[in-house]
């Protein structure tokens, strides 16, 4: 792996690429002798790396070992013709393979955190799995953007991935490869960081490249987004050979349901293993449905299933059109994309319990009178926080007449 940059002030976590193509559980601790900087701290469930306070401006080297666990019942076979059978609730289980991960992080001297590269949403999810064939050409692309110059991405992957670059204050990476045949049935990490002029570096951004014979075959799914939870719908006859009892989310705990014609699950942003991720520009929830086979089951004839959905939410909108449409929506539609509601009142106190009456608009006041406005979000997303960065008056409603005065500027 190559270095990692962060600010101390911003060094919050550090989340390293575990993947398993069998679906083994991955934990990670740090090897045998080695020991974290102080305030460093590692979730192995995780296989994050934490700051639990100021960690010390410079280099600082890593070993950690990184394992996997069977996440079902397993019969082992030595050379010798003895075998073990290891059961997937085993919490004392040793490890089927581990693998030495060694790498450094350099901690520069504090800095603004906002200066920091960010990848926007044309950019893969960390964790993607994407897909390659044989003698076909792989085409991945990210872009990031910065408030000083972006001047490189640092690439990991395959020896003969090309890497061609645009550089700015906002920039793209686009990565061209086309595996050969000793590639087949592989799973290839590719990792990518963002470098800025004044020596700053965006988060490690790390997907799995599943190298196939043809083109995977995909399906028709859709997802419907809204401002609590998403549904994926999955067209059966698009995919032959589907089975609902075979399906699950990332918690399996969550059911899915089906008619004569489709598929469908239903969740809100909190539930059934739904993940977080920030990207920029954007707010992505994920969740995944995968097939999976029953521990007594020898011989399958079904199609393995492997189904990546989200919904995306713009972190930036602007409201002012509809000022005067009272408590009206903000609507963003595009694929995939939700739908965000935001209710902007003004209310007759300090409290902010008491609203003006909808009949009572527009409201008249008078020169060094105080106005209490309150605006919210109508969602349940979880872990996120409304932050309004600028609000402006205007003698009419027009939000970009050349007259205007700041009421909040810049937060």
């Amino acid at each position: 792996m190559f270095p990692g940059r962060i600010p101390q002030n911003c060094f919050t976590r550090v989340r390293l690429l575990a993947h398993d193509p069998d679906g083994d559980k991955v934990r990670c601790r740090f090897a045998d002798g080695a020991s974290a900087p102080t305030n460093i701290t590692l979730d192995e469930a995780a296989c994050t790396l934490q700051s639990t306070g100021q960690v010390q401006a410079g280099v600082h080297v890593f070993e950690v070992m990184v394992e996997d666990f069977s996440s079902k019942n397993i019969t082992l076979t030595y050379r010798d013709g003895t075998s073990a059978v290891r059961t997937g609730s085993d919490a004392n289980a040793a490890p089927l393979c581990s693998v030495k991960l060694q790498f450094v992080i350099e901690v520069l001297q504090a800095a603004s955190c906002g200066t920091l590269p960010m990848f926007l949403s044309r950019t893969p999810s960390r964790g993607d799995i994407l897909h390659a064939a044989v003698g076909k050409a792989f085409h991945l692309v990210a872009e990031a953007k910065a408030t000083s110059q972006i001047t490189d991405f640092q690439v990991s992957g395959p020896l003969n991935m090309n890497k061609s670059v645009t550089l700015g204050a906002q920039a793209q990476l686009s990565l061209n490869w086309t595996p050969q045949s000793s590639d087949l049935y592989r799973f290839v990490p590719v990792c990518f960081t963002a470098d800025t002029l004044n020596n700053t570096q965006s988060e490690m951004r790390c997907v799995v490249v599943m190298v196939t014979s043809a083109s995977t075959v995909q399906g028709n799914a859709t997802v419907q987004c809204s401002p609590n939870k998403m549904v994926i719908i999955l067209e059966k006859a698009s995919m032959p050979g589907i089975d609902v009892n075979f399906l699950q989310l990332i918690d399996p705990s969550c059911s899915l349901s089906s008619n004569d014609t489709h598929i469908m699950g239903a969740m809100s942003f909190s539930t059934c293993g739904t993940e977080l991720e920030d990207k920029g520009d954007n707010m992505v929830f994920k969740n995944r449905i995968n097939s999976f086979v029953q521990p007594n089951e020898v011989i399958v004839r079904r199609r393995n299933i492997k189904i990546d959905f989200s919904c995306e939410f713009p972190k930036t909108i602007s409201i002012s059109s509809y000022y005067n449409l009272h408590n009206s929506d903000y609507i963003f539609t595009e694929s995939s994309f939700g739908s965000f509601g935001y209710a902007f009142d003004i209310y007759r106190d300090n409290n902010f319990t008491n609203k003006v009456e909808h009949s009572a608009y527009p409201v008249q006041v008078m020169l060094m009178d105080m106005i209490y406005m309150g605006i919210q979000a109508n969602s349940e997303l979880p872990n996120v926080t409304l932050f309004v960065e600028s609000c402006k008056a205007t003698p009419d409603d027009n939000p970009n007449n050349a007259v205007s005065y700041d009421l909040i500027k810049n937060g």
